[in-house]
């Protein structure tokens, strides 16, 4: 009899995307016909080569290499996921997924891996995303196809203006939970949300901020009052703020897209957990204003984790390269065992190795 093992699918988001750039081809080629089509189809949808989802051609503007990357993301973790069930299956292994989810982006590959939305429409939206973004940002006046394209989603919501006058720094905050609070308290108190904003809460001992170049060092001497917090940047500044309350207009935008684009929502065969509030999504409706809150809505990480804890898995899987997601289950201090796969056969044994090993001990995570 096949060994059951009941599963969380966790895929990365964007802050994964360097990660991807050396994803192994053989997925590509792989002997599985339903991992390759998916490369195939989406390829078809963008009308690209297949080939672009592992190397970038040389003969875009930025714009479209910002969208294709996020179809990249999309379509590579799909690739891994389809490759998993097939190898397990294989292996004598019987994956039962019991629910979904993602870091930001990363509900867009679940809505697809749970079927609320099709693959084709996945790589629609996961293509307009950060383009959408970046526009909304600081790309008036941009004279391209792509982005003229684009901006006519956009243009009568903005009305001229920018929505990120000014790069903002990708802060943590990192500290023991009360002495975090504490600051946070303060901070929000001392700073407008232009010049300060949540955007992640990540742990109970980190929360992740944008911070406006201009006020950077005055926050680095309001942070002295704190000594028991570090901070400590995550990125260069920029001016792509996912999860931030000024991308209202983009929420509206895409979401303009999703239906001008005839983007069909079904009830998910799988439910996802919800990166934005701790909630199990069900219904269509429920997975589009999951997807609209990548833009707007502070990622509730913890919020994320509760839900998944409360499924109670034998494993989490990292379903995606860069391993992060199995580094937020470990800082949340989760008693079940994540593990990152990143697609050869061999990694799908040594996953059931791994599950049937942390059955049987105390460790709280591994990599495969």
């Amino acid at each position: 009899m096949p060994s059951r093992i009941r599963c969380v699918g966790f895929f990365p988001g964007l802050g994964s995307r360097a990660a991807y750039k050396d994803a192994d081809r053989g997925l590509l080629k792989s002997a599985f016909p339903t991992v390759r089509k998916i490369y195939v189809d989406a390829a078809e949808t963008l009308r690209c080569d297949p080939q672009d989802f592992f190397a970038i051609p040389d003969n875009l503007t930025a714009l479209e290499r910002h969208g294709l990357i996020g179809a990249t993301v999309l379509v590579q973790s799909l690739s891994l996921r389809e490759h998993l069930k097939v190898a397990a299956s294989a292996g004598l292994m019987d994956l039962e997924f019991a629910a979904y989810t993602g870091e930001s982006f990363g509900i867009i590959t679940s809505a697809v891996a749970a079927g609320a939305i099709s693959c084709n429409d996945g790589v629609k939206i996961a293509n307009i995303f950060t383009p959408l973004m970046m526009l909304a940002a600081d790309g008036l006046g941009i004279d391209e196809p792509f982005a003229q394209t684009n901006m006519a989603y956009l243009i009568d919501l903005l009305e001229g203006e920018r929505l990120v006058a000014e790069p903002s720094h990708v802060i943590a905050l990192h500290g023991g939970a009360a002495e975090l609070q504490d600051a946070l308290r303060e901070i929000l108190k001392s700073y407008s949300k232009a010049d300060v904003e949540v955007h992640k809460l990540y742990s109970p001992r980190q929360t992740n901020i944008y911070v406006r170049a201009g006020v950077r060092a005055d926050f680095e001497n309001f942070m002295k009052n704190y000594p028991a917090v570090s901070v400590m940047e995550l990125k260069a500044p920029t001016t792509f703020l996912a999860h931030s309350e000024r991308m209202h207009r983009v929420r509206l935008a895409l979401d303009r897209y999703i239906e001008e684009g005839d983007i069909l929502f079904r009830n998910p065969i799988t439910p996802l957990v919800s990166n934005d509030r701790a909630a199990l999504l069900t219904t269509a409706d429920e997975v589009r204003e999951a997807i609209l809150a990548i833009t707007d809505r502070v990622m509730a990480s913890m919020d994320t984790i509760r839900v998944i804890r409360a499924l109670d898995p034998d494993v989490i899987i990292e379903l995606g390269h860069g391993n992060k997601s199995v580094q937020l289950i470990v800082d949340n201090d989760v008693p079940i065992p994540a593990i990152g796969y990143t697609g050869t056969s061999l990694a799908a044994v040594r996953l059931l190795d791994a599950v049937k090993t942390a059955q049987g001990c105390d460790k709280r995570w591994m990599d495969s």
